[in-house]
């Protein structure tokens, strides 16, 4: 009797303890847990977008799919696609917004999220960076010696080069879907 005692019954109170918490934790997770969104934040691309596209005055989301891009809009007065990408960066993933003009111009590139090094890598959100890549309308890189080119940060080549990869991931998409343009 004194085993049952001294060694099964705290073992009995310690897995009954430890169920009762696991069932607590996982009833808490239940009615909190982040509500999950399907499809794109629209409010976001209203706003940003405009950024990207200053003469589109809405998007509407296409339904085609795409390696590049993780949603794709057409601008409602045919101004361009807007595409929605991410990219592998130096620190994590890049989220990003970029527009094309029917011809395939760039319009505009915006930095939606980033986990780049602040003061280095994070420069790729600044509008100067951004910039860079307005009217470009091919193939983009870092010092390519085409006029396809863009100057990399100082001390973040490879969050630099990432976004290039990005945008040209985008471009493939948009060549892809240019076609809705005409609808």
């Amino acid at each position: 009797m004194k085993i049952v005692r001294d060694i099964i019954r705290p073992v009995v109170v310690l897995v009954v303890i430890t169920v009762v918490v696991s069932a607590a934790l996982a009833l808490t997770y239940q009615f909190t847990k982040p509500e999950e969104t399907s499809g794109p934040d629209m409010e976001l691309i209203g706003t940003a977008g405009k950024e990207v596209m200053p003469d589109a005055d809405g998007f509407t989301q296409l339904t085609q799919t795409a390696e590049g891009a993780v949603y794709m809009f057409r601008a409602d007065n045919g101004a361009g696609i807007l595409i929605q990408g991410e990219t592998s960066g130096y620190d994590g993933p890049i989220s990003f917004l970029i527009g094309f003009d029917p011809q395939g111009a760039i319009t505009g590139v915006k930095v939606l999220s980033h986990t780049e090094t602040p003061g280095l890598g994070a420069n790729i959100e600044t509008k100067e960076f951004t910039d860079r890549f307005i009217g470009k309308t091919g193939e983009v890189g870092v010092k390519t010696g085409d006029a396809n080119e863009i100057d990399a940060i100082t001390g973040a080549t490879i969050s630099s080069k990432a976004m290039c990869a990005g945008v040209n991931q985008a471009r493939l998409a948009f060549e892809s879907v240019k076609g809705e343009l005409s609808k």
